[in-house]
């Protein structure tokens, strides 16, 4: 009888343990407004700001380029609203006060210097279906050049003019969002002891990264007593390049090894792994053992998920403090975010 009661209030509290836990998931879905979930699975949820951390840099990709269409949008809406002042202004339309401007510059002289300017004399190029080079001398090529003329003077015209005007853009770029570097194994050189960090997350046989790299050696040269530089491999697949250089980390040459890789005019095979790593001196025999340890691929493959798990998906990435660079093959880009880092510190 007593072990008959006993094994009903386990019954009772198991049943009261599993309801608390189905409460406690409801009163969690209850919590989160339904704008913020992006699906539901049966008791689970997958919310939005999940869903946008699994895509964070596609995501602010995608809102680079609906700033650049705004902002070129915006700089065309600004010029014709300082025509159609000018234009009130004077009395006329907007297409007589640009013909007017375009009929006054319209001599000789100019033509010629605009013509010698631009390096035209040999014929001004027509788009239709393909490039073709057009005789300016023929019906066709004065037309062409006219026209080349015309939207040159607008430009100067629209450029002038804004000088006079106060303008304030308002429209800014889309914030990074920040990516933390938390488990991903990275290799570092530069002022090891600096605040300000750049790590380089790419893949040795990607040709994008391999266009970046003199990029990167011109940031590195310029800031390595200033920065903290960092490298990361990231592929979908194991290199024999991302492997030559773990093994030569193992010898204290990672960098060496990086170098010599993407300073190649092709991919290397295995053959010309061993042949760089003879020339730079390594323990080749030590070399070739750690070139077959499978400890060195998982290790590799690991770094690939963590990073994907942040929300990457694009070689080569540069991320400064945390922060991701939209164009990772400008140096004007690299180089402002690196200088405004460098600023807070002073």
């Amino acid at each position: 009888m007593k072990k008959t009661k006993l094994i009903s209030i386990l019954i009772i509290l198991i049943g009261i343990y599993f309801t608390s836990c189905n409460r406690k998931e409801n009163n969690t879905q209850q919590l989160i407004p339904k704008k913020d979930i992006a699906a539901f699975i049966n008791d689970s949820l997958i919310t939005i700001q999940e869903l946008d951390n699994s895509v964070q840099q596609e995501l602010y990709d995608e809102l680079n380029r609906i700033y650049a269409i705004r902002k070129v949008s915006l700089d065309y809406m600004i010029t014709e609203k300082i025509f159609e002042i000018e234009a009130k202004k004077a009395g006329v339309t907007v297409e007589n006060y640009i013909n007017k401007y375009y009929y006054d510059n319209l001599t000789d002289n100019l033509l010629t210097s605009f013509i010698k300017k631009n390096k035209l004399e040999s014929g001004i190029i027509e788009l239709k279906r393909t490039l073709r080079l057009v005789n300016i001398n023929s019906p066709e090529g004065e037309k062409l050049l006219y026209k080349e003329y015309k939207n040159y003077l607008r430009k100067h015209l629209a450029d002038s003019l804004r000088l006079a005007y106060n303008i304030k853009i308002n429209l800014t770029p889309p914030q990074s969002p920040s990516f933390s570097l938390n488990k991903i194994f990275a290799h570092y050189r530069g002022n090891l002891n600096s605040k300000v960090i750049m790590l380089e997350i790419s893949d040795l046989e990607c040709s994008s990264c391999k266009e970046s790299y003199p990029i990167f050696k011109q940031i590195y040269d310029k800031y390595k007593d200033q920065v903290k530089f960092g490298f990361t491999h990231f592929s979908s697949y194991v290199s024999v390049s991302a492997i030559a250089c773990e093994c030569a980390s193992l010898q204290g040459k990672f960098w060496e090894m990086h170098d010599s890789i993407f300073e190649l005019s092709n991919l290397p095979d295995t053959t010309a792994i061993m042949n760089i790593a003879k020339k730079m001196g390594l323990d080749i025999n030590q070399f070739r053992i750690d070139f077959k340890d499978s400890t060195i691929v998982s290790n590799i493959e690991n770094n690939f998920r963590n990073i994907h798990d942040k929300g990457i998906y694009a070689t080569p990435t540069i991320i400064i403090n945390n922060k991701a660079i939209f164009n990772s093959a400008s140096l004007e880009e690299i180089e402002n975010l690196l200088s405004q880092e460098l600023g807070k510190l002073e």
